[in-house]
């Protein structure tokens, strides 16, 4: 297995999720976009956009909340089995309902950090399935997203066997942080159907994503960290890391007024009667080329599709430049 440890844990205090139900992009989508933002005070706030489905036919959606001391796993019975140590709450949709799943464009939910005392349902769902995130009384929280490639482990009769469909309520009910999950990963083997990846934050502001590639687990590094440097984003196929080398792909991006790039080779226009116009719009100067004439030239080659490399790209680079030029 490969696992990115260096860093993960940094400074904070509450984690804030929040699930934007939102747009179907095209037919037949099945893709989420995670973007986190250190807050000044501390909090490491996570935006998960979802977007599923080819369905126009609405449904509800419903926030489970299950108490601490609960049994889960066990179906089949190859699968694990586990008593939870806390209380977790989750969002989704009703199994019932996913023929004809939609997610509304103006639903907004937020988990929120409090005590557990009742049961409403479990979390014992995949994507597929209807739920795709959540948070524990302990403040640590997952988002569960598509990955296509996944393509999980396969059971070693030297390690207890975790079903994919327990993996949201194991990491949740049974870890109070980062580090734990990581550490407990190593004792288990996750087995399932291909299609999953997993964003999982807690309070001290440390972000992985755990993918399943080729059969073994890959864990990363997607803190942001307390200055916000680290990269704290999340979307679909392909996998993470060649996400981050997909970015390079980019760099003519920037956060400035395109104006200075072509300042050694700009040339003013002759002065010839055949020339469109004698002057600019905006001033008596003479016209000059190479030299803008609006506005956004400095987000040319910025993608502007739905595909999972386009919301990465876009979600990385116009986080970063609302940062930058006014910090949270």
């Amino acid at each position: 297995m490969n696992v990115h440890l260096d860093a993960i844990l940094h400074p904070g205090r509450v984690v804030a999720v929040a699930i934007l139900l939102g747009v179907v992009w095209s037919t037949l989508v099945e893709g989420c976009t995670q973007i986190e933002i250190m807050a000044p005070s501390g909090e490491l706030v996570v935006a998960n956009a979802v977007e599923a489905d080819d369905k126009i036919t609405g449904v509800g959606m419903t926030y489970s909340v299950t108490p601490r001391g609960v049994q889960h796993g066990g179906n089949p019975s190859s699968c694990m089995s586990f008593t939870t140590k806390y209380g977790e709450n989750c969002v989704g949709c009703p199994p019932t309902a996913i023929p004809n799943l939609y997610f509304s464009p103006s639903a907004l939910l937020w988990y929120v950090n409090v005590e557990v005392n009742h049961t409403l349902t479990s979390c014992r769902y995949s994507l597929a399935q209807g739920s795709f995130g959540g948070m524990s009384e302990v403040g640590l929280s997952i988002n569960e997203h598509t990955l296509d490639l996944a393509v999980f482990q396969t059971p070693d009769p030297s390690m207890p066997t975790l079903c994919k469909d327990d993996l949201q309520s194991w990491i949740l009910g049974m870890h109070s942080t980062v580090a734990e999950v990581i550490a407990g990963l190593q004792s288990v083997r996750v087995v399932g159907s291909r299609g999953n990846q997993y964003g999982v934050q807690d309070t001290t502001g440390a972000s992985i994503v755990i993918e399943f590639v080729k059969g073994e687990l890959r864990i990363h590094n997607n803190s942001v960290g307390s200055d916000n440097t680290g990269i704290g984003i999340m979307t679909n196929d392909p996998t993470w890391d060649w996400h981050l080398q997909n970015v390079n792909n980019y760099v003519s991006l920037q956060p400035t007024w395109a104006g200075g790039n072509n300042a050694g080779i700009r040339r003013v226009v002759p002065n010839e009667s055949t020339y469109p116009w004698a002057t600019n719009a905006y001033d008596s100067d003479r016209p000059m080329i190479s030299e803008p004439i609006g506005h956004g030239y400095n987000l040319g080659h910025l993608p502007g599709d739905g595909s999972p490399p386009a919301r990465f790209i876009r979600s990385f680079s116009l986080r970063g430049y609302a940062m930058q030029n006014a910090p949270p």
